[in-house]
């Protein structure tokens, strides 16, 4: 189990490595409005994946899982690729025909129909390729699934800058360039798994399926308001200027991400695998304090690094608001998937109470998020995702209780996060003389609690 979870962890990181290097690979060539833009189609890819797939990965990774024999999975893996493969033709059909309404809504110009058409075409073979992609991860493949990755993320990061910068493109070329790696990292998935593969839909096996991913369709948008709203309301609130420090700060505190990532590629189809195995749920209580660990610890390697970071990948314009924007985001990100060590809801498939909670969460987040912009300014749309994740996982908790039989060592979660909060806000607020002394101190405290839980892990 650790190769598989390493494997998996691995291919994780890879792909947020895209996302990372885009910082050093576009600061110098690209303006502070073109990285608003660049944020801007990120978001629209992600929603767009969400609506567009009906979350068809969501629902195959379940019901594959729980599928009684070969068969079974092989028309639940060939279903959801061929479904795919309609859906987002349909939607590339869509984005071509409509391009100078889709430029002149995202960014209130008409003359970026390249971008547009660029966008759709990426988006596209990347929601086909993520679904080919994780049929490998399903079907408990790691060794393929991670070379896939590692293809994936070299084709994306140097026909992203071939085509964007070294052929000056700009964000069209970016776009171009994704879109390349991804029908190559496609072609080669989809060999992977070809023993597997049935050139038909299934009517009931789709039916299946979207029986629990359906509802996640809200539920995933929800997540993706929760996620985006800061910088979309940095945009209406303050400027796109602002909007691109802020971008660049989270691409920064997107090196975390490698751990949230991890989980949530690894942590899933070893839970289905796994959930009759009544050791299982004492693991996950040690897994759980184990990364509340590795979020405090996170967080302080942010503030100690930050500086260097932004120097070091060409962003030195950004470094005052990164200083302090970057331990926060951090935070957030490394939070934000804290809910998965609560697996009851998933494995119940009670998908519409899932949709409940994160529509309840998108709500709260709208005007909690505008209040602190408009109190605090970026700094304020940082802190709002950390509060939101905390409440995503206190809901999951609760909404838990009769569906999970695992307890999670919360209070001890909590007296480890309030501690070391106090002494991070001190660090960050006061001298750096002291400051950094203090978050050393706070690190070396917190590796050291961490030893007796990972030592009972690697023991089981």
């Amino acid at each position: 189990m650790i190769m598989t979870v390493t494997l998996y962890s691995l291919a994780a990181i890879l792909s947020r490595a895209i996302f990372v290097l885009q910082v050093p690979l576009f600061a110098e060539s690209l303006t502070a409005e073109e990285f608003g833009y660049l944020d801007i189609l990120c978001i629209s890819t992600v929603l767009a994946n969400f609506i567009v797939s009906i979350e068809i990965g969501q629902g195959v990774g379940i019901c594959t899982a729980q599928a009684d024999s070969a068969e079974r999975r092989s028309q639940f893996l060939s279903t959801s690729f061929n479904f795919a493969m309609i859906a987002y033709g349909i939607f590339l059909i869509f984005t071509l025909g409509t391009s100078r309404y889709v430029a002149g809504w995202l960014f209130a110009n008409v003359d970026r129909t390249d971008t547009v058409i660029a966008w759709g075409l990426a988006t596209a073979l990347q929601g086909v390729f993520l679904i080919s992609h994780n049929h490998l991860r399903w079907l408990l493949r790691p060794w393929p699934y991670f070379l896939v990755a590692v293809l994936y993320c070299f084709l994306a990061v140097s026909l992203s800058w071939y085509f964007g910068i070294a052929l000056d493109y700009r964000l069209s070329g970016i776009m171009y360039g994704q879109a390349l790696a991804a029908m190559i990292g496609c072609v080669f998935s989809s060999l992977l798994w070809r023993d597997m593969f049935i050139c038909r839909v299934s009517l009931s096996v789709l039916r299946e399926m979207l029986r629990f991913s359906l509802p996640l369709v809200p539920s995933s948008v929800a997540v993706l308001v929760v996620l985006y709203i800061d910088r979309l309301l940095v945009t209406l609130l303050l400027s796109w200027d602002d909007l691109g420090a802020y971008g660049v700060s989270y691409r920064l505190a997107a090196l975390m991400a490698i751990f949230p990532v991890a989980v949530n590629a690894a942590l899933p189809p070893i839970l289905y695998s796994s959930a009759q195995d009544r050791s299982f749920n004492h693991r996950l209580s040690e897994m759980f304090i184990v990364y509340v660990i590795v979020v405090l610890i996170g967080t302080g390697l942010l503030i100690l690094f930050t500086p260097f970071l932004t120097n070091f990948l060409g962003a030195e314009v950004y470094a005052r608001e990164a200083n302090l924007l970057v331990p926060i985001l951090g935070a957030g990100i490394l939070a934000s998937v804290l809910y998965n060590f609560v697996p009851g809801l998933v494995l119940a498939r009670a998908s519409k109470l899932i949709a409940l909670i994160s529509l309840s969460v998108a709500l709260f987040s709208i005007p909690l998020t505008y209040g602190l912009i408009s109190f605090g300014g970026l700094v304020g749309a940082a802190v709002a995702p950390l509060i939101t994740s905390v409440i995503t996982f206190i809901l999951w908790v609760l909404a838990s209780r009769t569906l999970s039989s695992v307890e999670l060592p919360i209070i001890k979660a909590c007296q480890y996060s309030v501690v070391v909060t106090i002494l991070y806000a001190f660090a960050l607020t006061g001298n750096a003389s002291w400051g950094v002394p203090l978050v050393l101190a706070t690190l070396l405290a917190l590796v050291v609690v961490a030893v007796e839980p990972l030592r009972r892990l690697t023991a089981d």
